[in-house]
């Protein structure tokens, strides 16, 4: 299988930045969401990523990053078309940078992610992806 090499697979916009959608580079892409809010809304109904990928299958990665010192509860789903991948509930130990180990996933060409995000408390956060495309 080759990789796909320059261009953009998925038509998505150009100039690469902060914001819910996939960016491509070459054979790589990410998506970076920068720091969101959730107005401790109890459940994951915060959107940090919302993208349909192109026509390359993707290998990538999930990472969640959030600076906690209060007693909260927090909730990541993370959806593959309309399916859920990931969906998992943290409380507040340890106090300090509440992370997701990096998920590894492999998503099929044409696939639509979303991943959210809530907190028992009003919390801000950010998420990112990674991962390598292949025709």
């Amino acid at each position: 299988m080759a990789i796909i090499a320059g261009g953009n697979p998925a038509g998505s916009g150009g100039t690469a930045g902060i914001g819910t959608s996939l960016n491509y580079i070459g054979n790589h892409c990410f998506a970076y969401s920068g720091n969101i809010t959730d107005a401790g809304t109890g459940g994951p109904n915060t959107t940090m990523l919302d993208f349909t990928t192109g026509s390359g299958y993707i290998k990538g990665k999930f990472q969640f990053e959030a600076n906690n010192e209060s007693t909260l509860i927090v909730d990541i789903v993370i959806e593959l078309n309309g399916q859920r991948i990931y969906d998992s509930e943290f409380d507040s130990a340890p106090t300090r940078g509440m992370w997701l180990t990096p998920l590894k996933v492999i998503i099929p060409p044409d696939s639509r992610i979303i991943m959210k995000f809530g907190a028992s408390q009003s919390m801000e956060a950010a998420s990112q992806f990674t991962g390598r495309v292949y025709k």
